[in-house]
């Protein structure tokens, strides 16, 4: 006897990525390349909080922020990343790449002077 189940399953997780991916992709195709938004605006508002709130905790000040859906570590994984720029006390600027989630608190990493 064939099991259906596990075949549904990951049919409904193959459409829900890729759906999720087209997304990004009509977006990045919309704006040409600008400010992108596929996530909702209140998740972008929350994880800039998050971002914003754990740099401060380290002595750092956030300067911008900027979703990149296509960063170090998007494939397989459901959290946006975004590229940061911030800078320390001493004044020198950084550029990293941030991955938030409500739950996963913020993992940065390629993490370069400017």
């Amino acid at each position: 006897m064939f099991h259906w189940i596990p075949i549904i399953i990951l049919i409904v997780m193959a459409v829900f990525f890729s759906y999720h991916y087209l997304n990004v992709i009509i977006s990045i195709w919309k704006n040409k390349g600008k400010r992108l938004e596929p996530y909702p605006i209140w998740t972008y508002d929350f994880d800039k909080n998050r971002i914003e709130k754990y740099l401060e905790s380290r002595n750092f000040e956030l300067e911008s922020i900027r979703l990149k859906p296509f960063g170090t570590g998007w494939f397989g994984s459901n959290l946006p990343i975004y590229e940061i720029k911030y800078k320390d006390s001493d004044g020198n600027s950084f550029i990293s790449l941030a991955k938030t989630g409500f739950f996963a608190g913020v993992y940065l990493s390629e993490t370069n002077t400017v």
